[in-house]
């Protein structure tokens, strides 16, 4: 609705782009990624005061694409790379996305999002 702050729809991009859980292609789920919405909502303002909601979805989608990636290569693998992956709350809390922005600054990686399913 029009009526959404600014800061409601970056926060509902971030939350609907966060993995709910490490259930990926043919691997069974065994963790619960996405939890506590109403700490994550305060978390997340917090860091805009900050950091940039755009840094932010920029690592998220990096880690995502990596862990997606690496499943996707592992099939031998008992569970997804996602099992690895923090949970939502502890995931902001800890600032994941800095560290991930170094990965990505050390690989130096423009295109992540290029990954193409044709094997």
């Amino acid at each position: 609705s029009f009526s959404k702050s600014n800061f409601e729809h970056k926060f509902q991009e971030f939350w609907d782009t966060f993995p709910s859980s490490d259930k990926f292609m043919h691997f069974p789920r065994s963790r619960v990624l996405k939890t506590e919405l109403e700490k994550c909502r305060k978390i997340y303002k917090k860091l805009l005061e900050d950091y940039t909601h755009e840094e932010i979805m920029k690592a998220l989608n990096f880690e995502i694409n990596m862990r997606e990636s690496n499943s996707a290569t592992g099939l031998n693998k008992p569970f997804s790379d996602f099992k690895y992956m923090k949970a939502s709350s502890t995931w902001l809390n800890n600032k994941e996305f800095l560290s991930l922005k170094e990965l990505m600054d050390d690989d130096n990686i423009e295109h992540i999002d290029t990954f193409s399913n044709d094997v």
